[in-house]
């Protein structure tokens, strides 16, 4: 991939601004250039890097390498090795510094085996509005052996939604939800109960006046 941004609007902003202004040069209008490549090979392994470039500014470098491990009964290990370098280009329109950040990291997966099974029903209509439920129970499998070892549980789901589509409730939505989670106690584990009442309602803003 490669391309250019110009402009960026930060997340409190309402107008968008320059690149180079948001990275803090004072009037600055410049943008930034960008261009990376991923590659992955047929064994798995991943390799990437990206270069951002804002003309006298700062030039960015981050690469990357993934590889997986495959173990045994279901289980794998993946390795990550990431690299960061930061540095001042040309002008130094932002003054003078040099930083770069290398890391690595091991990941651990253990085999699972999940399973769900769910119905929904519409009733339709039933007074001043809509009546419908829906069900799950998912069923979950996990290892019981290593650092990754957890119970296995079961989680029942219940919802019933009601949706008003007259008068003035015409956009009020009612959720009555349940949830149950049983773990298997053999393995350390325990059980949950979650209920709770929604309540929905959409407000249209005013049309054509202050």
């Amino acid at each position: 991939m490669a391309g250019y941004v110009d402009k960026i609007r930060r997340k409190n902003d309402d107008e968008f601004v320059p690149m180079s202004a948001a990275a803090g040069v004072k009037g600055g209008d410049g943008g930034v250039f960008f261009a990376g490549e991923q590659y992955r090979a047929p064994g798995g392994t991943l390799v990437g890097a990206i270069n951002q470039l804002t003309p006298d500014v700062f030039n960015t470098l981050f690469a990357k390498v993934e590889h997986p491990f495959q173990l045994a009964d279901e289980r794998s290990l993946k390795a990550f090795l990431q690299s960061t370098d930061q540095r001042r280009v040309g002008d130094d329109l932002i003054g003078t510094f040099d930083t770069s950040l290398l890391s690595g990291k091991l990941e651990f997966t253990a085999g699972s085996t999940t399973r769900l099974v769910g119905v929904t029903h519409d009733f339709g209509r039933i007074g001043p509005g809509k009546l419908s439920f829906f069900a799950n129970v998912v069923g979950g499998d996990t290892t019981d052996r290593g650092p990754n070892a957890s119970p296995d549980e079961t989680e029942y789901d219940l919802a019933v939604d009601y949706r008003f589509d007259e008068g003035w409730g015409d956009t009020l939505w009612l959720r009555v939800r349940g949830a149950c989670v049983d773990q298997d106690e053999r393995t350390g584990g325990d059980e949950f109960f979650d209920f709770r009442i929604i309540v929905n309602y959409s407000f249209d803003p005013p049309r054509g006046g202050h």
